[in-house]
């Protein structure tokens, strides 16, 4: 079962509202692939499961890949927050999140 307090807090902190309505939100079953979905709404799917999960360990690839700017931008501001207290692995083909890794690798 989930914790109600819990999912409106990732949904408020992810500002999901602004991409899905409310019955999307709280009523709607997604299919296992997804069809009904775009793909920014997708990985802000996934983003908020792993942040409700409190996990302590985290591998993202191109978290915020076909998400819109206000999207990319959230996911990178609770990041900032989130790392403080996880091992956040990270995959991206941009220089977005840099700022706020403490490491980066390269590969050519």
């Amino acid at each position: 079962m989930y914790n109600i307090c819990n999912v409106n807090s990732v949904i408020k902190k992810l500002e999901m509202q602004r991409m899905f309505d409310r019955d999307m939100l709280y009523n709607d079953v997604i299919s296992e692939d997804g069809d009904s979905l775009s793909g920014g709404q997708i990985k802000i799917i996934a983003f908020a499961r792993a942040l409700y999960g409190d996990y302590k360990i985290i591998l993202l690839d191109e978290v915020s890949s076909n998400m819109d700017k206000i999207s990319a931008d959230i996911i990178k501001d609770t990041l900032k927050v989130w790392k403080e207290d996880k091992i956040v692995i990270m995959i991206d083909h941009t220089e977005f999140y840099d700022e706020i890794a403490d490491n980066v690798l390269l590969l050519n």
